[in-house]
């Protein structure tokens, strides 16, 4: 496992390089897409942070849930990494032109069979973000320190008959898990050698 490093240029540089390096695995099958972004709010000197989202109580579908910034593909996108810079403005207001996309992690798909597309994307401080409260209960930030220091939680979780290996983080009163907690691990992997052994399920 290496380091963070200390300053924006070079993790910019790591992050960068560890994505071109390697072609993301993908979900094959004729699914519905969507895409987030997993925003890296950048200190030119200090410990960058990872933004996440919980999403609202009174949504339909993964209501309270911590989750990145993303959604189902439009088809005016023109693009999975568009829906994903699309979908970030919509929920926290982050402009396109305040975000640099270093490069796209591992697909993975959601437990109703969504095939989800993951895009790295560096965001410079300061940052104002302005919340859609119909879709967003509050945003966080969680220090890229605390995922390199702590192992995930893994809980077996059964769904359609089928039983698999679930990754849970707890970060103060939040707990981050599923969907969003695999492709935190994908990040760690590629980027930090981490080397979590976990591999998100196929549905």
């Amino acid at each position: 496992m290496m380091d963070i490093p200390k300053t924006l240029p070079s993790l910019e540089k790591l992050i960068l390089q560890s994505l071109s390096q390697r072609l993301p695995n993908t979900v094959s099958g004729v699914r519905p897409e969507a895409a987030v972004l997993v925003p890296i709010l950048a200190q030119e000197n200090g410990d960058s942070t990872i933004l996440l989202t919980k999403r609202s109580q009174s949504l339909n579908s993964h209501a309270g849930e911590v989750a990145f910034p993303g959604g189902k593909a439009d088809a005016e996108d023109n693009g999975l990494v568009n829906t994903a810079l699309r979908e970030t403005h919509e929920e926290v207001g982050i402009h396109a032109d305040q975000i640099r996309v270093l490069g796209e992690l591992d697909q993975v798909t959601s437990k109703a069979g969504i095939r989800v597309s993951s895009f790295v994307g560096l965001i410079k401080q300061p940052v104002h973000l302005k919340l859609n409260n119909d879709e967003l209960d509050q945003a966080f930030e969680v220090p890229l320190s605390f995922f390199l220091k702590n192992d995930p939680e893994i809980r077996l979780w059964e769904n359609a008959g089928k039983c698999w290996q679930v990754p849970f983080y707890h970060f103060q009163n939040f707990q981050i898990w599923g969907l969003t907690a695999m492709i935190i691990i994908n990040l760690l992997n590629v980027v930090f050698n981490r080397k979590i052994p976990y591999q998100a399920p196929v549905r």
